[in-house]
């Protein structure tokens, strides 16, 4: 799930995201918007094509997307399209398509970090 019924924020992606986007857009092309999802850890990708590998051809209007989940260190790609709605790539019963080992360390690293949250000052 790329965290529907949750929101989000657009545009945003922290450093750690950045390599996996240029891995994504080195098979399937210009990722032109990025919405993330962070209580899921998700990151749904536009990407610029319409071709569909679901249609096996290009779609007039809906493009493709990637979900990037950081949690399993995976993508998938699917579809806007209502025809389309529901399947992906890999099927949804399989694990997602595991980015390069190469890449993981930053992943780690960042969902390894701590989480502060700055406290608040009562009044005397």
């Amino acid at each position: 799930s790329s965290g529907s019924g949750c929101s989000g924020i657009t545009g945003w992606t922290p450093d750690c995201v950045t390599p996996l986007m240029g891995h994504i857009e080195e098979k399937y092309g210009r990722i032109t918007r990025i919405h993330a999802f962070m209580m899921s850890m998700t990151f749904a990708c536009n990407l610029e094509t319409k071709n569909c590998p679901f249609k096996g051809a290009e779609h007039s209007s809906n493009v493709i997307y990637a979900v990037i989940n950081l949690a399993d260190f995976s993508y998938r790609i699917r579809c806007h399209s209502a025809k389309c709605h529901g399947r992906a790539l890999p099927i949804n019963t399989d694990p997602g398509t595991k980015f390069p080992e190469e890449l993981k360390f930053a992943v780690d690293e960042f969902l390894n970090q701590p989480i502060t949250v700055p406290s608040i000052g009562h009044a005397p």
